[in-house]
Order: structure tokens, then sequence, then C-alpha cells
């Protein structure tokens, strides 16, 4: 041809038949460049190859000298045999571009119009950001080991400030990002660098993003597998993403295309239409929550059919309020809150816990959690007040000034009311002018905590507020993106309900306390080391 033609195929997608069988094929994804300015994607079945080689076979008759042709096979899905043919198919594209009597077929066969290209002159030569775009396609499309390092760098750098981009370079984009958002382990970081090019807050061309976005071919947009990630099967914490986009989708599609973009999931259509019905979809889910004063659940039924956390955002703070009930007794409830080994078992985000010294009588700790590789620091003091019936465990955020942070500095009030539901022992009675119940017996305080050895039915209620700032640690579970809040609250359960001596080590383990842990000693055993070394100096 006369005009510059580059082709490639840079990766295979497997499919299901329409119908009863829906057997698997083999889609191969064939990135055509004109004249090194222009760039779109096709999809191909092999069967669309076969018929191009017959035809350019028979046009060419006893002049055809090309690479071999991949061949047909009984086991066409085997991983091997698609990577061979992609290679194959490939080589044989090229040499079919070198002839001109064939040139008809390749360009129907490519769907190659130039005359739909206008020409480059001075005004449509790529600017830097456009550059940015094309080397990061070609990079990403040519360095299969590194996407995700490439992903985060250019992420930081074109988010960095604003850009211009004009329609064809976003085509280019979006045909790069697609497939990457349904990739195992690519895909949660394309999706969520698609999500802020389509969102105002982080480009101001958003509007031309979502107009090519509506453009793309359904086949295309199915390979993002949306589906997925509303079910939360895949990244559970890109599920707000997926919302965002499938309403950009909306607007243009109606509810058969929709499905069809999810793949014909009803389970998945479901999720969204219920989403949608909840108002969340219509705004951006961060601000609808953040204006929203009332009160809110998050359901915990699997845990305890009673348990139910709610929360609310108010003031910029954000608010928990909980009620449930367990089998344990008062002394195992607040060594679990309060002690830093006890609590180490069951606070999943918690990084590192210890003790401040204080000048009064109460407890002070450190508490250190990590949310999206941040560290939010807490230094807390705690006040127990006990009494027969119940128990008050107070954690109010104070700052202390020779104290050094190591992360982003947050201010909460937690308190946790423990009551005893049993009240099997009539002879403790409640005197409303007092702070504490007390027992009609001058050995009251002995038999206070032989009570509080014992196991009860137990009903703990739990009010926290977090700051602006802490409330971040927290807002992923709010929204139901992801689910650590809950997880937190059965392990905190199953301990509680166990007897310590015997399961208080069976928790599930903490790996980012334990990879602190380790790191500790590893200082230990050095600082050791050295004090040895200079001791037999």
């Amino acid at each position: 041809m006369d005009q510059l033609v580059d082709v490639s195929i840079p990766r295979t997608h497997t499919q299901k038949k329409k119908g009863i069988f829906q057997n698997l094929y083999t889609v191969y994804e064939v990135k055509v460049i004109l004249d090194d300015s222009y760039e779109y994607f096709l999809l191909k079945r092999y069967k669309e190859f076969r018929k191009l080689h017959d035809d350019v076979k028979g046009a060419l008759g006893e002049n055809y000298i090309f690479p071999k042709f991949p061949g047909r096979t009984m086991n066409s899905m085997n991983p091997a045999v698609i990577s061979k043919r992609k290679s194959g198919l490939e080589k044989w594209l090229h040499a079919a571009l070198s002839f001109k009597e064939v040139e008809e077929f390749v360009k129907d066969f490519l769907q190659i119009n130039f005359e739909a290209i206008e020409p480059v002159n001075s005004s449509q030569k790529l600017n830097e950001d456009e550059m940015m775009i094309k080397d990061f396609s070609g990079n990403i499309n040519s360095n299969s080991h590194s996407r995700m390092g490439l992903l985060d760098t250019f992420e930081k750098k074109y988010f960095s400030k604003r850009r211009i981009i004009r329609d064809k370079q976003i085509v280019i984009l979006l045909n790069t990002l697609l497939p990457l958002c349904g990739d195992d382990y690519t895909g949660s970081k394309s999706l969520h660098v698609l999500y802020k090019f389509c969102t105002s807050d982080h480009n101001r061309d958003f509007e031309l993003v979502t107009k090519e976005l509506t453009k793309i071919p359904i086949d295309m947009l199915r390979q993002m597998k949306l589906d997925e990630y509303l079910l939360k099967k895949r990244f559970c914490d890109s599920q707000i993403q997926a919302f965002h986009i499938l309403n950009i989708l909306k607007a243009t599609f109606d509810s058969s295309v929709i499905k069809e973009i999810l793949n014909n999931d009803t389970e998945a259509y479901d999720v969204y239409l219920k989403w949608d019905c909840q108002g969340c979809i219509t705004k951006r889910p961060t601000e609808v929550i953040s204006s929203n004063s009332d009160w809110r659940i998050i359901s915990l039924g699997d845990i305890n059919d009673d348990f139910q956390i709610t929360f609310r955002f108010i003031n910029k703070q954000l608010q928990f309020h909980a009620i449930f009930t367990l089998e344990s007794d008062f002394s195992t409830i607040v060594d679990l809150l309060t002690q830093p080994e006890s609590r180490k078992k069951w606070d999943i985000k918690l990084v590192d816990i210890e003790k401040i010294p204080l000048h009064n009588d109460d407890l002070g700790l450190k508490m250190i959690y990590m949310q999206d590789r941040t560290l939010y620091e807490f230094h807390n003091t705690v006040n127990v007040t006990r009494s027969i019936f119940h128990t008050m465990v107070n954690f109010r955020s104070k700052g202390h000034s020779h104290i050094k942070p190591k992360g982003i500095m947050g201010k909460m009030t937690s308190s946790y009311k423990i009551e005893n539901l049993s009240q099997l022992d009539t002879s403790f009675i409640y005197p409303f002018k007092e702070k504490e119940m007390k027992r009609n017996s001058s050995s009251g305080d002995i038999l206070q905590e032989e009570l509080e050895k014992k196991l009860a039915s137990i009903k703990m209620t739990w009010k926290a507020t977090f700051c602006e700032l802490s409330k971040k640690m927290f807002v992923s579970d709010c929204l139901e993106e992801t689910d650590s809040l809950k997880h937190t609250m059965n392990r905190f359960i199953n301990l509680a309900e166990s007897r310590p001596s015997q399961n208080l080590e069976k928790s599930p383990a903490n790996t980012i306390l334990e990879a602190c842990e380790r790191k500790k000693l590893r200082k230990l055993h050095t600082l050791r080391k050295i004090s040895s070394q200079d001791e037999f100096n």
C-alpha cells in the first residue's frame, strides 16, 4: 500500500457462543495504525482470517508465497495453540500488506478507509499531552509484564495537571484501557484510571471521554466484565467505579443493551437497579452519602441476626452506632478493647498499638491504622468505669506533643457500653442517684469480680465519631465496597464468646501487624548484635 499501515495482534479474548450449548471460542484483537496517526482496534475470529487467506491465495494463484498460515486443530482452545496461532496470523498479515494485488481484500478485512482520515497539517500535530497517551498506549500493549507500573506512572503523571486532548487520542486511550479493565491483574487499576477520565473532578474534558465511550462497540464494552465488579467477584474495592461507568452508558443505551454489557447476568443487573433506586448513581456516590445526615444501615446479618451498624455523615464527621448481644464476660470484653496484645488479634486495620505513659491513672494508647496505604494515628486516653450490671469503656483522642506521629493525626471519640442482660442475682440493685451499681453486702467488690468472670448474656452498645480526616478509613465500608468492618466485628465477637485460655490464639492473623512485628524484631536483633559487639571490643 502507498500509505503507511501498521498491523499487530496484541492480545486475544475467550468468548461464549450464544445459544443452548454456549461453546467457547477465541477472538483476536487486531490493532491497526494508519499513517502513524490514526489508531483503532478490530475483533476477528479465526474463520475470518481463514476466509481472507482463501481469497488471497485464490487471487495470487501460483504467485502465492506467504509464511505458513496457521492450520486448523482439534484443540483450538489450548493456550499454547492460541499463542502460536496469534503469532502466525500476525506474520501472515504483515506479508499480505506487502502485495498490492490483494490490497482490496486486506482493506476490506481491516476496514481501512483513508478518505475518512483528514490530512495531518500543522494544527493537527499531536501536542505533549496527546503524545503521552500515544506513548502509554504503545508501551502498555508491548510490555505485558509491566502494565501495573505503567498504569501507575501514567495516572500520576497525567492527572498532575490540566491536559488538552482531542477525540482521536481519546479513542486510542479507550481502546487501550477497556480490555485491561477485564484483566485479572490490572483490572482494578485500569477501571480506576478510566473512572478518573470520566469524572469532572479529575478531567475537564470528561464530556469528550464519555461521548466517545458510548461509541465503543458492545463486544468491547463486555470485555470490561462490569458484572463481576458489581457482584464483587472481581476487585470488590472497584464497585463504585463500575456503577459510574454504567451510569454513563445508561444515558445512551436501553436496558437490553445494559444487560448485554453485563454479559446477561441478571443478578448483576438487579444489583445495579437497586443501587440506582437509592439515588447513588445520579450523583457521585460519595456526594450523596456525605450530604445525607440520616442514619443508614450496614447489615451484618450473617454474623448475628440482630446485629447491624448504622452510620451517618454530619458536620464533616462520621458517626457510628451499633447494638449487639453476645455470650461472654465483662473482663474478657474489656481486655479485648483495651489491652494491646488482645486488640491486635481482632482489629484488622490496626497496624501498631502501644501504651502511652500518662500522669494520671488513665490508660493511654497510641493506635496506628492503615487504609489505602495511608497511616492514621490516634493518641487515645482510655477510661474504664466498672459496675456490676454495666461497664463503660471510653476512648478519646488527645494530642501529645512529646510523641512524634508516624501518620495523619486523627481525632475520634468511641464508647462501649457493656451491659449484663442476665441479672439472675436479684440481690443487686441500681441506685439511680449514684454512678455505680452496688450490692447490699459488705463483700460487694469481691462478688463483682466473681460476676465479671462468669459467662452471661451481654449487650454491647458502640458509639463512635471520627473527624474529617480519619473518616476516610471507613468510607469504603459504608459504601459497601469492602467488608473490613464486618470482618473486624465478626472476629471480635468470636473472640469474646470464646474462653480466653483456649481460643484467643486461634483468631485469624493480621498480616500487616505481623509484618510490623517482624520488622521490630529484626531491628531489636540488630541492636542487640551491635551492643554485644561493643561489649566484646
